[in-house]
C-alpha cells in the first residue's frame, strides 16, 4: 500500500480540495453549523409530513456533493455540501424534537428526549470513529467517499421506509 498523508481533521479534509487557508476552513465549518440552525427554523414552513423526506433527500444530495468534492478535489461542491448537510440535519433534528414534544405523554418526555439525544450522539460519533479508522487504512479521499456512500444509502433507506409507510397508510 502506498504512503498516505493522514493530516488532521477538517484542515486535512479541506486540503484534499486544495484549500490551505485556515480561515476558509473555518468558514466552511461555520456554514455547516449555521445551516443546521437555519434548517431547524425551516421545519415550520415544510410541515411535519414533508420535513423528514426533505431532510433525507438533502442528505443524499449532500453525500453526492461530498464525494464529488473529494474525488474532483473541488471546493464549490464541498461548500454546497456543508450548507445542504447543515440544512438537512437541522430539519431532521427539529422534526424529531417536535414529534417527541407533540406525541409523547408529558410524564415520559424526559426519557424520550434523553433517548433521542443519546441516539443522535451515537449517530454523530460512530461515523467519525469509523472514518478515522478508514483514513488510517486507506486515506481521506477513500474514507470520505465510502462515508458519503454510506450516508446516502442510509438516507435512501429511511426515505424508502417513509414512502412505504405513507403508501400503506
Amino acid at each position: 500500500m502506498a504512503a498516505v498523508d493522514h493530516g488532521e481533521g477538517a484542515e486535512s479534509f479541506l486540503a484534499e480540495v486544495q484549500v490551505r487557508d485556515l480561515a476558509v476552513s473555518g468558514v466552511v465549518v461555520a456554514l455547516a453549523f449555521l445551516s443546521a440552525g437555519a434548517g431547524q427554523l425551516l421545519v415550520g414552513g415544510l410541515g411535519a409530513r414533508a420535513a423528514l423526506p426533505v431532510a433525507c433527500c438533502g442528505l443524499i444530495v449532500a453525500a453526492a456533493l461530498i464525494a464529488t468534492a473529494l474525488l474532483g478535489r473541488l471546493l464549490v461542491p464541498l461548500i454546497a455540501a456543508a450548507v445542504l448537510t447543515g440544512l438537512a440535519t437541522g430539519v431532521a433534528v427539529r422534526d424529531g424534537v417536535t414529534r417527541i414534544a407533540t406525541s409523547v405523554a408529558p410524564e415520559r418526555r424526559g426519557e424520550a428526549f434523553s433517548a433521542f439525544y443519546v441516539i443522535l450522539y451515537a449517530m454523530l460519533a460512530t461515523p467519525a470513529v469509523g472514518v478515522g479508522v478508514l483514513v488510517e487504512a486507506y486515506g481521506l479521499t477513500t474514507a470520505g467517499t465510502v462515508f458519503a456512500a454510506a450516508v446516502a444509502a442510509l438516507a435512501a433507506a429511511v426515505l424508502a421506509a417513509l414512502v412505504r409507510a405513507r403508501v400503506g397508510a
